[in-house]
């Protein structure tokens, strides 16, 4: 049976040194644009909520507050049962008053059925000061107007808009998936009803507690987490991460044979899992199917998911393929390429028993 599982992870749970949504900024080396700086934080942010939670991340998607609104203008607006008034005295008015990030305005959104502009969309999921039950409180309108969205997919005129969205994107997108997979993964959500999805917000105080802690900033307030209540309800909404038994991994079509021989793509295997011989175990695999693997080293961290980074805009077919086999979405990162590598395939806990079962 499909099913949507919407998870939020807050933002000030004890992380190091920094909050979950800003350790990209501990990760820019060689950034020239604020996109970029936080393109280069996603493999740090993905490491952690891989370590810390045990939730393999294959795909992620971020989008800009600019490109919120216009896609929600777009479509039409978005209807919202507000189940309580929304009121913020402190809310940021920095998408409206971009010369001063500073700057602050308030906020009203009057309880019942409303139809939101993208505008007053991004101040219903944003706003948090007004919430007794703040970053759970906010979280619980971003899950609901996620679902909202999900109803404009159910009306086929919505793709009709897709230029207009891909317009409004912009500089304002950021994601390891193709449009190609985009278009998938919205037609698998056309199939779900509202019974399919299940809501959750690992938030205080079922999950932590708030605690003050001593960091480069000076001594500043977190959500201590609960691991062994986080854990309990992670495996229950992600039974197949700790229950599922390892599946063999499929040899590849006749025609992916003769694609892979085509691009002759050069493959670095970087083993992120625990078997150290998993690596070299994956590299005979892929080389009975024609690949060819020019180098297998340890990852520099453990990765529950396994991962494929495309280097080469040549080997993007050779990267699908190898998506494929793994049932992951191949990346594009913004990275150099490592001297004679197109693809890195960072095998993952996930893919390990499966790389075992197989061989």
């Amino acid at each position: 049976m499909s099913r949507c599982s919407l998870f939020w992870v807050p933002s000030d749970e004890g992380y190091c040194c920094a909050k979950l949504d800003e350790i990209s900024l501990n990760e820019t080396d060689g950034a020239t644009t604020p996109l970029d700086a936080k393109l280069y934080g996603f493999a740090h942010t993905i490491a952690t909520i891989e370590q810390d939670f045990h939730i393999p991340i294959n795909a992620y998607a971020w989008v800009g507050l600019d490109g919120f609104v216009k896609v929600i203008d777009t479509l039409g607006g978005v209807d919202i049962d507000v189940l309580h008034p929304v009121v913020d005295d402190n809310y940021p008015s920095d998408t409206t008053n971009p010369n001063n990030p500073y700057s602050y305005e308030r906020v009203y959104i009057a309880p019942g059925p409303q139809h939101l502009d993208g505008q007053t969309a991004l101040e219903y999921v944003r706003s948090r000061h007004g919430d007794l039950l703040e970053d759970v409180g906010r979280a619980a309108r971003q899950q609901e107007l996620l679902l909202a969205l999900k109803q404009k997919l159910d009306n086929p005129a919505i793709f009709t808009y897709l230029d207009a969205i891909a317009l409004d994107l912009q500089g304002s997108v950021l994601t390891s998936l193709s449009i190609q997979q985009v278009l998938e993964l919205a037609n698998f959500a056309r199939g779900l009803n509202a019974q399919d999805f299940s809501q959750m917000a690992l938030g205080l105080p079922d999950y932590g507690y708030g605690e003050t802690i001593d960091s480069y900033e000076g001594v500043i307030w977190v959500e201590e987490p609960l691991w062994g209540a986080i854990s309990q309800t992670i495996n229950e909404i992600f039974p197949e991460s700790t229950n599922s038994k390892p599946m063999r991994l499929q040899s590849i079509s006749l025609v992916d044979y003769q694609t892979v021989q085509m691009e002759r793509a050069h493959v670095l295997i970087e083993n992120g899992s625990q078997d150290q011989a998993a690596g070299d175990k994956l590299k005979t695999l892929l080389e009975k199917d024609g690949f060819i693997v020019s180098k297998v080293r340890q990852a520099d961290h453990p990765y529950l998911a396994t991962q494929i980074e495309n280097l080469n805009t040549r080997t993007a077919n050779t990267s699908r393929i190898l998506g494929q086999i793994f049932g992951v979405l191949a990346s594009t990162p913004a990275i150099a390429s490592p001297e004679g590598v197109d693809i890195i395939l960072i095998l993952g806990q996930d893919s390990a028993a499966s790389v075992d079962a197989t061989g």
